[in-house]
């Protein structure tokens, strides 16, 4: 009579390390690294026809700190738009707050101390890049104040 012995193993360490979600992705400290921007000046305001804006903010400066579980958040960062016939305009922004991912829209909104709001769009992202499209505020002096769509690089610290 021959005997048959068949032994199974299971091996629970598996080398790969589970898929991180991308609100553990965004945690961490964050450089900002490019601006892209665009926005449009109504005729009139700084000659007879309507001016589009469009180009790479200079001076990028800018950190980012991402915290999960809670979701915190708290920026500082300044560039500069340069407007034809103007020159350049520098924005910055200074705030802390939290955050939330809603994966339907792909956006993230930021709720800040003084209570305003701001929902970015998530253009693109790995562990080591993100890009998000945003809206900022311009005001040229004496004329108005602008809304600039800007798409900034944050690259992980």
């Amino acid at each position: 009579m021959a005997m048959l012995c068949v032994t199974f193993s299971c091996d629970n360490s598996s080398s790969e390390e589970p898929e991180l979600t991308f609100e553990e992705r965004l945690e961490g400290d964050w450089s900002l690294t490019q601006v892209d921007y665009t926005f449009e000046i109504p005729a009139g305001l700084v000659g007879p026809t309507a001016i589009t804006i469009e180009g790479t903010a200079s001076n990028v400066q800018g950190d980012f700190e991402i915290g999960y579980n809670p979701n915190t958040i708290s920026w500082d960062y300044q560039f500069d738009v340069t407007i034809t016939g103007i020159g350049p305009m520098n924005l910055s922004d200074l705030r802390e707050g939290t955050w939330e991912w809603d994966e339907d829209t792909n956006t993230v909104t930021f709720t800040f101390t003084d209570g305003s709001t701001t929902t970015m769009e998530v253009l693109s992202e790995t562990t080591e890049e993100v890009v998000l499209k945003t809206i900022v505020s311009i005001t040229i002096p004496n004329t108005a104040t602008f809304d600039v769509d800007a798409n900034l690089t944050l690259v992980k610290q």
